[in-house]
């Protein structure tokens, strides 16, 4: 058998005898709008020169492709076709213009030597100042590196307009000069909360792989597509690079909050009322009694399913100001003024939907029906 592999980059249609030595760097299914994946699966390939290439496996050969194909793993691939991509064709995950197709005729050998020649894997960064020219374009997908910043380290699950449960994580990313929003939704939000109840050098360097990036209201937010996957604290050069930076002036005033972060002070109700604008984002804790419920403030706010901001209700009608639309079937959250204190002192405390579906384990819409 020949020893001669082709580089991802000579790769063409019209001719299948290819043969390629790859890695398997990521893998991942397409699904319906409905979450119900589909039998065909996606791979990205990586070769000795640092080429990438983009691979489907058709449904009907699944089952048998995936056993043979393992994420990290080093294989031999031969015999597949070459497929340009269409004009119009929209989130391919690498910025290539080919793609490869798996067949029945495809064979695929994995090697259970490594080769230290193909890397572990390998990326295509933006700058994050950069990307407000490629956002809404969705003609391919974008690899960005930055320090994380978590305000709130917990997922937020709705129901969207279409009444299907979804959930989502936000955060911020930032290389000292840019900082910009990331949204992840729904399977990727759930692995970043999991990922995150792991000890882990602060503060975190993220990498986001293949990600979107979308434009709204002329501020970028940075989300994911079923290709997309995050890298913590990875072992890449990147990452050591970027560590390097945080000596430089441009860090000095971020402030890296993390699920790991300085034990939160305890202080007291008359403490936190002497507090000045500058302790506006200080988080605390203060053990506290809850004495009475403002009896005249609404319980709940109605919320976008889009853009999750508060709407009113003007004669009947939804309309989010932030969407410029009608919102037929707003959500609700919670929303409770009280009264609190200690021995030092009184003090007003707003509990938010977090804080209330913590305590008693329901939404709005729950409490409603048993009230009802």
């Amino acid at each position: 058998m020949s020893s001669v592999f082709h580089p991802l980059n000579v790769l063409k249609k019209g001719t299948y005898n290819w043969r390629v030595k790859v890695r398997v760097v990521r893998l991942w299914r397409g699904a319906t709008k409905q979450g119900e994946q589909f039998k065909s699966f996606n791979v990205l390939l990586l070769d000795d020169k640092g080429n990438r290439i983009h691979g489907f496996v058709p449904g009907n050969i699944a089952e048998e492709f995936l056993k043979n194909l393992g994420l990290g793993m080093v294989h031999i691939i031969s015999n597949f076709q070459v497929k340009n991509y269409k004009t119009d064709e929209k989130y391919k995950c690498i910025n290539y213009d080919r793609q490869v197709i798996f067949t029945h005729h495809t064979n695929i050998e994995q090697l259970t030597e490594d080769d230290p020649c193909i890397d572990t894997n390998a990326f295509d960064f933006y700058d994050l100042a950069d990307l407000k020219d490629l956002a809404n374009l969705n003609i391919f997908l974008i690899d960005v590196i930055g320090f994380v910043i978590i305000d709130e380290p917990e997922i937020i699950k709705f129901t969207n307009k279409l009444g299907m449960a979804q959930q989502l994580f936000k955060f911020q990313i930032t290389d000292g000069r840019t900082t910009l929003k990331v949204t992840f939704w729904d399977a990727l939000a759930e692995l970043l909360q999991n990922s995150l109840t792991e000890e882990l050098e602060v503060p975190l360097i993220m990498i986001i792989a293949s990600a979107r990036v979308n434009l709204w209201q002329d501020e970028i937010d940075i989300s994911n597509v079923l290709a997309t996957m995050f890298y913590i604290n990875y072992n890449h050069h990147s990452v050591g690079e970027m560590r390097q930076m945080l000596s430089q002036p441009m860090f000095a005033d971020i402030n890296f909050r993390s699920h790991n972060s300085n034990v939160i002070q305890l202080y007291c109700a008359s403490d936190i009322l002497k507090f000045g604008k500058e302790h506006v984002e200080t988080e605390v804790m203060c053990q506290l009694k809850i004495q009475y419920v403002e009896p005249n403030e609404k319980w709940y706010i109605y919320v976008c399913t889009s853009c999750y901001r508060e709407i009113d209700n003007e004669n009947g009608t939804f309309k989010c100001i932030i969407c410029d639309r009608n919102v037929p079937y707003p959500d609700k959250k919670f929303q409770i003024f009280t009264v609190c204190s200690d021995q030092s002192a009184g003090i007003e405390v707003l509990l938010t939907d977090r804080q209330i579906r913590k305590i008693f384990s329901l939404n709005v819409f729950q409490v409603e029906t048993l009230v009802c």
